[in-house]
């Protein structure tokens, strides 16, 4: 599903230069978040180092141990395991999480479906651009970035 090596694009990710420069281009993309955000995927929970104070965050990864780190990590934080998003005024998947979603259309949908404001998606996947284009109206904004590798983009969509 990942337009590059899977493994090339774990390590990239792990990388916090990469992350922090990724989670950035996406909440510049996003703007105002809003009062709450879900960031499905969330893995330790970086993202939200980011958000403006004042924002409730809940992180939710299929990974326990990632919840455990990141609860451990970001105590004042929520964090959930599931694969699931929850209703929340912004959400988020961003990273190389999509690298993990097997039905990109499915699960972008159901994203949609509990986004009140807005949904920004990130990654490196053209499989999750056309999936976005698919499943969600209006005209989203697109923007690629490519300083460092891999390249990746930030898709963000309104209500």
């Amino acid at each position: 599903m990942c337009d590059v090596d899977r493994d090339a694009c774990h390590n990239a990710y792990h990388n916090h230069a990469h992350q922090q420069a990724h989670h950035g281009a996406l909440l510049a993309a996003i703007g105002d978040p809003g009062g709450s955000v879900c960031d499905v995927g969330c893995g330790y929970g970086a993202f939200s180092d980011l958000l403006p104070e004042g924002v409730e965050y809940l992180g939710v990864d299929r990974n326990p141990e990632k919840i455990m780190e990141a609860s451990q990590l970001r105590p004042e934080r929520r964090f959930l395991v599931s694969g699931r998003p929850r209703p929340a005024d912004t959400v988020v998947f961003c990273g190389f999480a999509p690298i993990y979603v097997p039905k990109p259309h499915r699960f972008l949908a159901e994203c949609w479906k509990v986004a009140r404001r807005t949904l920004a998606v990130s990654g490196d996947s053209s499989t999750l651009v056309e999936a976005m284009l698919r499943v969600c109206p209006g005209q989203p904004e697109v923007a690629e970035h490519e300083g460092d590798w891999p390249p990746f983009w930030t898709m963000v969509v309104r209500r």
